[in-house]
């Protein structure tokens, strides 16, 4: 019987790490289904690919912040939405992205304090990202073209689809502005100089309605949640609540 005592091996730096992280979760590409279904993007029905938050990712948004005109959800998605241009994203596309990116990155759960609207005490809502309301657009739907009824003027007008790239146009203070740019026709008019004099003219009903048609707020994930509070029993519909901590994994 041999006493020698086998020599062990001694390993690399880089064989070190590995064997550290030898459970570590790949960095993987997920395909997700947009409300969209990809039709702006692809010209047919197709996923658009996104990949989890990486350190670097958040220590970004520190960095960005800096700059009053730093948008930060606009910002992870172009880190984080794979082989497409951000700027082209429908605005119901962007809001389910940065849900999936969160999911994808911290796990489903998603725990946030709101306020009862009757009795005022605070609850602990727990979303859980995946069951999140979500309705598509038709198979067939005209991004260029959205034909839409003005109730008051009792006229069709043909909108167009909101992007990111253009949503500073429509806020609150340049709404009225800008709402003509996105109106390809209205009654029988085309003629944008026209558009834009019939636009200063027009109820607030029937902008709301266009405004409604150009984000497309009756698709993509459903804006309200229901909870019951759990000091009165009261039923509470609430807005989404997407805070600041969204992407945080607190």
């Amino acid at each position: 019987m041999s006493d020698q005592i086998p020599e062990q091996k001694v390993l690399s730096e880089e064989e070190q790490i590995a064997s550290v992280l030898e459970h570590l979760p790949a960095e993987t590409e997920t395909e997700v289904e947009v409300p969209s279904r990809g039709l702006p993007y692809f010209g047919a029905e197709g996923p658009v690919k996104i990949r989890p938050l990486t350190f670097e990712d958040e220590k970004s948004l520190t960095t960005g912040g800096r700059n009053p005109n730093f948008n930060p959800a606009n910002h992870l998605l172009s880190r984080c939405v794979v082989d497409l241009d951000v700027n082209k994203l429908v605005l119901i596309d962007k809001l389910y992205l940065l849900i999936k990116v969160r999911e994808i990155s911290y796990g489903k759960d998603y725990k946030v304090g709101v306020v009862c609207n009757q009795c005022t005490a605070e609850n602990t809502l727990d979303l859980q990202l995946d069951q999140l309301a979500v309705k598509q657009v038709p198979e067939d739907f005209d991004f260029a073209g959205n034909t839409v009824y003005l109730p008051t003027i009792k006229k069709e007008a043909v909108i167009s689809t909101l992007t990111v790239a253009q949503e500073k146009l429509v806020d609150v203070r340049q709404i009225t502005a800008n709402l003509w740019r996105f109106i390809k026709k209205i009654g029988d008019v085309d003629n944008p100089g026209i558009i834009a004099k019939i636009v200063e003219k027009l109820p607030i009903a029937d902008m709301h309605v266009m405004v409604k048609a150009l984000s497309l707020s009756d698709y993509g994930v459903q804006p309200h949640v229901m909870y019951k509070c759990d000091s009165c029993g009261t039923a509470n519909k609430i807005g989404l609540p997407l805070d600041e901590n969204f992407f945080s994994v607190s």
